[in-house]
């Protein structure tokens, strides 16, 4: 289980260690490993931490990617045609599923 930010303007050194996230378990682990990407400029970030939060029947590991998390940043959105519910956020990270490494990525 781990909670990741990767923040910054460079995205060749996000998406760099992104990979080397995803692909660390991998190494270590022979199971299989389910990766799911969000982008919460067209998806609710409560959609990506109800994924985060189901528990695998098949699966040891799972990956919850979640782009474009400006909500992180503070800063007032102008679209408003997504809207997100930060306090299910706060909920996840007060007791976060162990077989779930969840990555937010802000630029």
């Amino acid at each position: 289980m781990g909670i990741y930010v990767l923040f910054g303007l460079e995205t060749y050194l996000m998406e760099k260690e992104l990979a080397r996230i995803i692909n660390k378990e991998s190494r270590d682990n022979s199971s299989d490993l389910s990766v799911n990407v969000y982008d919460c400029e067209e998806t609710p970030v409560q959609t990506a931490i109800q994924d985060a939060e189901m528990l695998s029947l098949m699966l040891e590991r799972k990956k919850v990617i979640i782009k474009n998390a400006s909500f992180l940043t503070g800063q007032k959105s102008n679209d408003k045609k997504v809207k997100h519910d930060l306090e299910t956020v706060e909920r996840y990270l007060e007791e976060p599923n162990e077989e779930t490494d969840l990555i937010f990525m802000v630029k």
